[in-house]
């Protein structure tokens, strides 16, 4: 049974579980990688060695090879969550990686958890679950037609030129007025929020390339012979690259643990308003789609349910209600000729249709907006509890200074160092939260070539799952 013929409690089920494991998969990985990371820097700082790690070390560790196996399985997991759940329901519960990882720190790295830290991990949980209750958790399937027509609708529009003119001005301000440099409190809002904007409008391509995927293999919409898919499918590494170099200019400049936990909070934050502009999770500004919108019927084809051979129900994501239209033969089924009018919603099928429609249900009635905005913004300030105050806001070596000052067996100077964040290839292990799948490819790729490298430099890759 493919994903788009679950019922959708099944599927939000699934979806849900699937986020939860995912999640942990990752956490585990990453906490797998960064004990081989940490012993391996102990060896050979016993030498008087101070650098980065050698690959050839990390790659000949089974246990760093099990992590990465996980943090795979995890990205595995997020790629297929973008066809089980909205992305604005995603968005908040990419925080669970980090309740994950700093568990699992706790009982095999031994990295002790602060009072506030506590607070932070309980404020996300429970942030998490408010979401979650006011969370739309029914999932439309979409056609590249459907998503063009979405994507081109008017919040859609204005949030995409508004992001836009914001970074724009940032951007000149920064030039203008602090010499080019992004060592300062204005570069670091900038970084923060441009890294952040792009994971969002990443997040919305991946999710778009994935319902494109499954409705082509369930319905046959031919849209991988459209032009339109690569151009969304080559958008994502452009914007992964733009955003992997910001965060590694911020890591240059900024400690870990002042620049990870904005960075993550407005990406929580960018991935939750994506799905309410470009997928109409929510019906927050009454949008409709105009009859010129539906003219095709591939356009609202996402909303199309078949209820019998002579019947069909269509409802819009936006409002979540529905509206039936009967017909009393095959003529006027979608492929054929005719009009119809349905329940004062005029749907024009007077051109012929070449192309199947793709089958979802209604959209989940009980969702509420109110509820998911006080769930998201509760985790987002527990993310932000996580910022570490007490440390210097500019990055160290990352390498430090060999001493076990907290008594744990491991010199957390290291582990919490700067621009050098455990292993370059890596940098947010501290947080365990990767955007996209892409991106660990690159946090791959990045290990394999710099040997752990810096994360200011040359590599980067966000760690994983949710």
């Amino acid at each position: 049974m493919d994903m788009i013929s679950l019922p959708h409690k099944q599927q939000a089920v699934l979806g849900l579980v699937n986020s939860i494991v995912g999640s942990a998969l990752t956490a585990l990985g990453l906490v797998l990688q960064q004990q081989c990371q940490i012993e391996q820097q102990r060896e050979q700082r016993s030498y008087g060695v101070k650098g980065p790690i050698e690959s050839s070390a990390l790659l000949a560790e089974p246990r760093y090879l099990i992590g990465l196996f996980f943090v795979v399985l995890g990205g595995a997991s997020s790629l297929a969550n973008d066809g089980l759940l909205p992305q604005s329901t995603l968005a908040p519960l990419t925080a669970q990686t980090i309740l994950y990882k700093s568990l699992l720190s706790r009982w095999i790295l031994r990295v002790p958890i602060s009072r506030m830290h506590g607070f932070a991990l309980i404020t996300m949980s429970v942030g998490m679950v408010i979401a979650t209750l006011g969370a739309n958790l029914d999932d439309g399937v979409y056609s590249l037609q459907a998503l063009l027509t979405m994507f081109e609708q008017p919040p859609a529009l204005l949030y995409t030129v508004l992001a836009g003119l914001v970074l724009f001005v940032f951007r000149r301000i920064i030039k203008h007025y602090f010499e080019n440099s992004f060592n300062n409190w204005f570069g670091l809002a900038y970084l923060t929020l441009a890294s952040g904007l792009i994971a969002g409008w990443t997040g919305t391509l991946i999710k778009a390339v994935v319902e494109i995927s499954i409705s082509s293999l369930s319905s046959n919409t031919g849209d991988f012979k459209r032009v339109g898919t690569y151009c969304l499918a080559v958008l994502i590494p452009w914007l992964v690259s733009i955003k992997l170099k910001y965060v590694s200019i911020a890591l240059a400049h900024f400690n870990n643990d002042i620049f990870m936990p904005l960075y993550q909070a407005v990406v929580i934050a960018c991935n939750a308003v994506c799905g309410l502009f470009y997928y109409m999770d929510f019906d927050i500004m009454g949008t409709e789609l105009s009859s010129s919108d539906v003219d095709d019927m591939e356009a609202i084809g996402p909303h199309i349910v078949p209820l019998s051979d002579d019947t069909y129900d269509i409802s819009f994501s936006s409002s979540g209600t529905s509206t039936v239209a009967t017909h009393s033969n095959d003529d006027d089924l979608p492929g054929s000729h005719g009009s119809d009018d349905v329940s004062g919603v005029p749907v024009d099928v007077t051109e012929p249709y070449s192309e199947p429609v793709v089958i979802v249900e209604d959209f989940a009635p009980d969702s509420n907006i109110i509820v998911f905005a006080i769930g998201t913004g509760i985790t987002i300030i527990g993310v932000l509890m996580m910022l570490n105050v007490g440390a210097s806001a500019h990055a160290n070596d990352g390498f430090g200074d060999g001493d076990d000052d907290e008594g744990d067996g491991y010199d957390n100077d290291y582990e919490k160092g700067g621009k050098g964040v455990v292993d370059g290839g890596s940098m947010a292990d501290d947080y365990g939260v990767t955007d996209t799948p892409v991106d660990m490819t690159t946090m791959f790729i990045g290990r394999v070539k710099t040997g752990g490298g810096d994360a200011g430099g040359k590599s980067g890759g966000d760690g994983g799952g949710g």
